[in-house]
């Protein structure tokens, strides 16, 4: 499923709430659209979009998706992918690349975040 949208950064079309959630892959549809902290998110339903508008921050992924490890070295907003992802703590982090997922593997409360 990823492989198909190895050209795709983020979530990939993905539903953040479901995935979250149910930890499942589930195709988000542009008829449901959040704004948070200047991204839009979409999501697979008005349900979906109602729990996140309820609770964002609950749901963004770590640095609102940006490699963590990159911006520690000075690479300041460098969007990551699914492709390279980790749930650490309930968050969801993205990375750019496997070298920054393995780095970030070898101490994640290093480089762990509350954004």
């Amino acid at each position: 499923m990823l492989a198909a949208r190895k050209d795709l950064k983020g979530l990939k079309g993905f539903c953040l709430v479901t995935l979250r959630d149910k930890r499942q892959l589930v195709e988000a549809s542009p008829e449901f659209v959040s704004e948070f902290a200047g991204r839009t998110y979409t999501f697979c339903s008005s349900e979906a979009k109602a729990a996140f508008d309820a609770e964002p921050q609950a749901y963004v992924p770590a640095k609102a998706g940006c490699d963590v490890i990159a911006a520690a070295d000075g690479k300041l907003g460098l969007e990551g992918s699914l492709d390279f992802a980790v749930w650490y703590k309930g968050r969801l982090y993205l990375f750019a690349s496997e070298e920054s997922r393995e780095r970030f593997a070898e101490g994640p409360s290093r480089f762990a975040t509350r954004e």
